[in-house]
């Protein structure tokens, strides 16, 4: 007997070929489908047509297959079709030189975008900044006393560098320097701030960009694992996480100004730096998260992770925990837009008139993309507080500090020296104008939207094991979205050698959000898969 596959020679009574191991003797064992006789699935016990060969409602393979030699029935899935209740990830490959070599182009192309929208947001910030401070520099005791460095002050600020690193959330880290004689005064002072950006809306420039890029490497990578693509992902996030830390290091701007008029002498200098380190962790981040979104959605251009489930084990879980944060900051964004822009039209038609040729004329009728981003950061902060985390507003000077912080249930809590300042007529105003009672009722958005994640969930089988992963993942999103989204700063200062400290800070603590995320989310999806199995025992 000789050997299909390299032609060696076999004894007659061997199975496997001693060279290399192929399968010698076929066994022609034939089937015949047996006629579908149940109306109902051995799987779910939905209700299904005797010609059907999946359940509609759980994926359930329902053929039924006897060979020629046996009347007894064996039960065979379509070895065409994975079953949806356990899909296979398959190997993940290790990164090698050749595919970061082909996410050369798309990470180039991301750059390419993320400047272009960084340049336009520069020129339409710095036109309107220009405007504004002409108009203050026509007051001309101002203009006496800054004299030749008015341009200074009217011209560029920052570069569309900066506006990239803001677009990756990053922390600029300011130095001010100044002194000289101001006629009643003489002295030097010096400053070392950090700002916390937390400002989502920025997001958005990076995500049009990596998510243009994994399109471009998806449509080469359609026909292969989901493993495989999703490592193009990663390759892309490597470039571009290089290129952004390189930037980082000239990044920045660096001003100085020396007034001398009237008898008076002033100098001052402004320099911006941002940490290389924490520029080369967010932009990976940044550049795997987006740029994996876009080779999802180049799958079949309706859909980002709606098809997880067909891909990956828990997929549908996955794609729940995506979707529902999503979903509920979408129609909170549309709220709170809705609701500032109205205010804004209200004040106009108050001041009619008196706005005419003002700067605030031009700085209202430009609020509108300003109102649409901080409707992204309100609607944010507003999802994680219907999560039960606590808002908290700290600052302080040197050792007097305070917070104050607002619970969905407790409502508001005072330390320190917050107990003593104008922070109660905050607390006032909230509970004058029922707003606990409407974020009470907007509690209802988010309970919805999870017990309809939970009543998708309970489709898939080990419903438990789908609902803890569901509530995982969603904890960590949220996590996430807590710990990015914080705004704030912290100061150092000198004055003539005395040392000062000031810090503010308006966000949520991640580690709280991570676990009332958790609870919260488990309990709603629960629900929502209780409802699915009463409505299939109906």
């Amino acid at each position: 007997m000789y050997c299909k596959s390299c032609g060696a020679e076999n004894p007659a009574s061997a199975n496997y070929c001693s060279h290399d191991g192929a399968f010698l003797k076929n066994h022609n064992v034939k089937y015949r489908k047996q006629e579908q006789s149940s109306s109902y699935c051995p799987q779910c016990g939905g209700t299904v047509s005797t010609l059907a060969n999946y359940c509609q409602h759980c994926g359930q393979s329902l053929g039924k297959y006897v060979t020629e030699k046996s009347n007894a029935p064996t039960i065979m899935k379509d070895p065409t079709r994975l079953t949806p209740t356990m899909p296979k990830l398959g190997k993940w490959p290790v990164i090698s030189f050749q595919q970061i070599k082909q996410a050369v182009i798309p990470a180039l192309l991301a750059i390419v975008i993320v400047f272009a929208i960084s340049f336009f947001m520069m020129k339409s910030t710095e036109k309107l900044y220009s405007n504004l401070m002409n108009e203050a520099m026509s007051d001309s005791e101002i203009s006496n006393l800054v004299g030749s460095d008015v341009k200074l002050l009217t011209g560029k600020f920052i570069g569309v560098t900066d506006i990239m690193m803001m677009a990756n959330l990053q922390n600029p880290n300011l130095t001010v320097k100044a002194g000289g004689d101001l006629g009643f005064d003489e002295g030097s002072f010096s400053v070392d701030a950090l700002a916390k950006n937390g400002y989502l809306p920025y997001l958005l420039i990076p995500f049009i960009g990596l998510f243009a890029a994994g399109i471009w490497a998806g449509r080469k990578t359609r026909g292969e694992d989901l493993a495989r693509r999703l490592t193009d992902a990663a390759g892309i996030a490597i470039i571009y996480a290089l290129v952004c830390t390189v930037i980082s290091f000239f990044a920045g701007f660096s001003h100085e100004v020396n007034m001398s008029q009237m008898g008076m002498k002033f100098s001052l200098s402004i320099d911006t730096h941002y940490s290389f380190i924490k520029t080369l962790l967010m932009t990976l981040l940044i550049g795997c998260l987006f740029s994996g979104f876009g080779i999802l959605f180049s799958t079949n251009f309706r859909k980002i992770t709606g098809h997880l489930s067909e891909k990956l084990p828990f997929g549908e879980s996955i794609h729940q925990a995506i979707a529902v944060p999503f979903r509920g900051i979408l129609i909170f964004f549309v709220i709170i837009l809705v609701m500032l822009v109205s205010q804004v039209a209200k004040l106009k038609e108050e001041l009619g008139f008196e706005l005419d040729g003002t700067p605030l004329e031009e700085l209202l009728n430009k609020s509108y993309s300003l109102i649409a981003a901080s409707s992204v950061q309100l609607g944010t902060y507003l999802w994680n507080l219907l999560h039960f985390a606590s808002l908290t507003f700290s600052g302080g000077e040197d050792k007097n500090t305070g917070a104050i912080s607002y619970h969905l249930l407790s409502g508001f809590h005072l330390k320190g020296a917050a107990a003593d300042s104008d922070f109660e007529a905050i607390a006032s105003f909230m509970a004058t104008n029922d707003v606990g009672m409407y974020l009470k009722f907007a509690l209802i958005i988010p309970i919805i939207l999870l017990v309809w994640a939970g009543f998708r969930i309970a489709k898939q089988p080990n419903v438990v094991k789908n609902l803890v992963v569901f509530s995982v993942v969603y904890a960590v999103m949220m996590m996430g979205l807590a710990s990015f989204s914080d705004i704030g700063f912290s100061l150092t200062s000198k004055d003539n050698g005395d040392p000062y400290n000031m810090s503010m800070m308006l966000g949520f603590s991640p580690f709280s959000t991570l676990i009332f995320s958790f609870i919260f989310s488990f309990i709603c999806a629960y629900g929502g898969s209780w409802l699915y199995k009463l409505r299939m025992k109906q």
